[in-house]
């Protein structure tokens, strides 16, 4: 095992600076410019901004937002890391989330440099494995689609690692709860990270320690999927358990993988339901290109092989066609295990230029999948909200202008039904739906475009003209497609 070392950059700072550096500007090009120009949502950045106004007012979430019934927002998914970050939205508002997930990544991509410092020994292999953490189409993805913590669980990862690696059990305990609380799923990859680890962590003490934290990962697991959210759920049952095929909860779909694993099997590579809005083949266009990515080099790791099985499990077999892609926020946890993974299987190449050599070209692979999953994909992608190269994706879908000054006209502690694209905006707040939920509120804040929610184009803008005409609502700002109403 390698020893600590204590210099932060281990010889040359230029190459990781610069890398770092272009990290921060690709990232904040992506998230930030998004927001900027209103291309995030009430889902799902809008609702946990409301929930961080909640928790900075300690109390918890009723998911009103968009729930006909209210219901904690911890029986939808138990993330608490909301509740940690919510001092912080008193000063950055809508902006909390964002800056959170952006500064964390950055932080993720020092510590992809500082594991693969300790296990390869060269700066410039080092930051070549960071920009392939960095650059992974795993991550623009999930940028480009609001704020999500399963995000910040994955750039937590390779301080674990660290944590491993220079012997630093705190290190260890406060990364792997950090990634516990994220959210319950979260932990099930704690279970397989933690055992995973153990094929190349092979000390008596590192092994127990590790096989310790895979037993308590899995009983936080339990608790909460199996007990705490149905609790919380108005049904009283685990609303993100969505595998029809392996059966209706936890205990049958154990049974499934057990008894049937060709079942399995087939199903991660077919398409086990129908695509509604969705052309035939996603599953077979995210192998394609997650081996592209440079997922082949896993083979010379097969531990972190393992560690993939529940995240793609969780992805491939689920119920929401979506999920099954290459888009959002649903392959962030792959970029880790590359760039951990390909800082072990380097350090294993004697020869030091052609290990540079292999790395380069790991990272050349792994920028053409990212450009592919931001240009011709059969899953279903934001393009505008993921093309930094196009002029549409610096050009705001709402007049700024317009926008302001309807907002100054909503009082802040009045209740508000926004546009989903608006309702990030409005969100931190004690109410703030999103339309066309309006129960109770006073104002409604709306686009005469769009991508409506729960609409089609053409019953959005009925609905726009029976609320112009409504008795029950007068008309206080219309301008530039910004539409403000105040019920009577």
């Amino acid at each position: 095992m390698a020893k600590r070392n204590t210099l932060p950059w281990n010889g040359d700072s230029r190459y990781p600076l610069w890398a770092l550096a272009f990290l921060a500007f690709f990232y904040a090009s992506i998230s930030f410019v998004n927001h900027s120009c209103f291309r995030t949502f009430g889902l799902d950045l809008g609702l946990y901004t409301n929930a961080l106004y909640d928790y900075a007012h300690f109390q918890f979430n009723d998911s009103s937002s968009f729930r006909s019934v209210p219901e904690n927002l911890l029986g939808d998914h138990f993330d608490l890391l909301l509740p940690l970050f919510s001092p912080f939205s008193w000063i950055f508002g809508s902006w909390t989330l964002l800056l959170i997930q952006w500064a964390v990544l950055l932080f993720g991509a020092c510590g992809i440099y500082r594991f693969s410092i300790l296990r390869t020994g060269r700066t410039l292999d080092a930051t070549l494995l960071m920009l392939v953490f960095g650059l992974h189409f795993g991550i623009s993805g999930a940028l480009s689609f609001d704020y999500h913590s399963n995000v910040v669980a994955a750039a937590l990862l390779p301080w674990f690692f660290v944590g491993l690696q220079e012997r630093r059990p705190l290190l260890q305990w406060l990364t792997f709860t950090l990634i516990l609380f994220a959210r319950e799923n979260m932990s099930l990859w704690m279970v397989f990270v933690a055992t995973g680890a153990c094929w190349y962590y092979r000390d008596p003490a590192t092994r127990k320690a590790l096989l310790l934290k895979s037993l308590i990962a899995g009983g936080w697991f339990m608790l909460v999927s199996a007990w705490w959210m149905p609790q919380l759920h108005e049904g009283g049952v685990l609303s993100q358990f969505r595998y029809s095929v392996l059966g209706k909860d936890i205990a049958s779909a154990l049974t499934t993988i057990g008894t049937d694993p060709a079942l399995v099997i087939r199903t991660l590579f077919t398409d086990h339901l129908p695509v509604p809005g969705f052309k035939p083949g996603i599953k077979q266009e995210f192998w394609f290109i997650f081996l592209l990515s440079g997922a082949w080099i896993l083979f010379r790791v097969p531990g972190f092989i393992w560690m993939a099985v529940p995240i793609l499990l969780q992805k491939l077999l689920n119920d929401q066609v979506q999920v099954w892609g290459v888009n959002d926020h649903y392959n962030a946890e792959f970029a880790p295990l590359l760039a951990i993974g390909g800082a072990i299987a380097a350090g294993t190449v004697q020869q030091v230029r052609l290990r540079t050599v292999l790395l380069v070209g790991l990272l050349v692979l792994d920028i053409a999948a990212a450009i592919r999953t931001m240009d011709r994909v059969q899953a279903f992608v934001r393009r505008e909200n993921l093309r930094v190269y196009q002029a549409p994706h610096w050009k705001s879908v709402v007049d700024k202008k317009a926008l302001s000054e309807a907002l100054g006209r909503i009082p802040a502690d009045a209740s508000v039904s926004a546009h989903t694209n608006l309702h990030p905006r409005v969100a931190w707040r004690d109410s703030a739906l999103i339309f066309p939920k309006t129960e109770g509120c006073r104002y409604l804040l709306l686009l005469a475009q769009g991508h409506p929610y729960r609409f089609t184009q053409e019953e959005y803008r009925l609905q726009l003209d029976s609320l112009r005409h409504s008795d029950a609502y007068s008309l206080v700002f219309d301008q530039d497609g910004v539409i403000l109403l105040r019920r009577k």
